[in-house]
């Protein structure tokens, strides 16, 4: 299975937002891991972004051309493209909306800044494994269009 570049950095970056989210609250650090969350998606938005409307695009056009009995599977990837592009806007959201709290949280108890990361952190890894799957599945589609067995004998 081969990679492209922009696939290789979106999975980076998706990996460093993961990490981001995952790392326990230190006492005394929620502003700070508050910004490595709110630093770290940016790049996760905008390669996001650029899979969908560039990729994607290109990718599920040739799945089109190539077997049109696969049209269905195609509205459905971009079915899922355009609810991934704004889950996209709502997590971003949550985020800047976290970040907003953080100076206030900091001096909260860590069970109140846990509570209050949490919505954060599970919307978070749920959106990166969205996104992920999206990816195999339109790499999986588009190798079955070119090399799916469509029956014609010799």
């Amino acid at each position: 299975m081969n990679i492209t570049k922009p696939e290789q950095e979106l999975r980076e970056a998706l990996d460093l937002f993961e990490t981001n989210l995952e790392t326990p609250i230190i006492p005394g650090e929620f502003g700070k891991w508050s910004r490595y969350i709110q630093e770290s998606f940016p790049a996760v938005a905008e390669l996001v972004r650029c899979e969908i409307q560039n990729a994607h695009r290109k990718q599920l056009d040739e799945i089109a051309q190539q077997d049109n009995e696969m049209l269905a599977i195609v509205k459905q990837i971009r079915k899922e493209d355009i609810e991934i592009a704004q889950e996209l806007d709502e997590v971003g959201g949550m985020i800047d909306r976290l970040a907003e709290k953080a100076p206030s949280l900091e001096r909260t108890p860590g069970a109140t800044q846990d509570s209050a990361a949490a919505p954060v952190i599970q919307r978070g890894i749920a959106f990166i494994t969205r996104v992920k799957t999206q990816e195999v599945a339109v790499r999986t589609w588009l190798g079955e269009a070119f090399n799916r067995e469509r029956g014609v004998g010799d």
